[in-house]
């Protein structure tokens, strides 16, 4: 299911496979019924052969066991994709604001600034420093609910 193509390891070398997991299935059957006619023709039958054959029903089990997986973890994702655009929301503010904080630092530190600018200046640092603050307290909650939701979704 997450892969475009097949190589089959046989007889000393590689080759594509056309087909899918299904089809590799019936291939390995087919193989295990070759060989076993050979060696009934032979006079003999390895245990090998029988041991080594996979029984037909398993490939429908695991089929729906990965679409199964893929289908929970699509619902995992889509659970946690608000949590996760919240953060990355945050994330983007918090970053906006270290740049503005920068520009008015640079500023402040230029001589000659009107003390009224200064004064501005260091009121505005002040607002974001609180507004990052609370910013980086709800990431962390937003942070706190997504692995709680990702724990709680995993756990069989």
């Amino acid at each position: 299911e997450v892969c475009d193509e097949f190589w089959l390891v046989t007889r000393g070398g590689v080759e594509p496979f056309d087909g899918d997991l299904d089809d590799y299935q019936k291939w390995l059957l087919e193989q295990s019924r070759a060989t076993a006619k050979a060696a009934q023709a032979a006079g003999a039958v390895p245990a090998v052969v029988a041991a080594a054959t996979p029984p037909p029903a398993t490939a429908a089990p695991r089929r729906e066991d990965r679409k199964a997986s893929g289908q929970a973890r699509a619902k995992q994702a889509e659970a946690t994709r608000p949590l996760r655009n919240r953060l990355a929301a945050i994330e983007q503010q918090l970053a906006k604001w270290a740049a503005e904080r920068s520009t008015l630092e640079a500023e402040m530190a230029q001589p000659g600034l009107a003390a009224s600018r200064l004064a501005e200046a260091g009121r505005r640092i002040k607002q974001l420093g609180d507004d990052t603050a609370r910013a980086e307290d709800d990431w962390l909650a937003a942070n706190a609910q997504l692995e709680a939701l990702s724990n709680a979704t995993t756990r069989p």
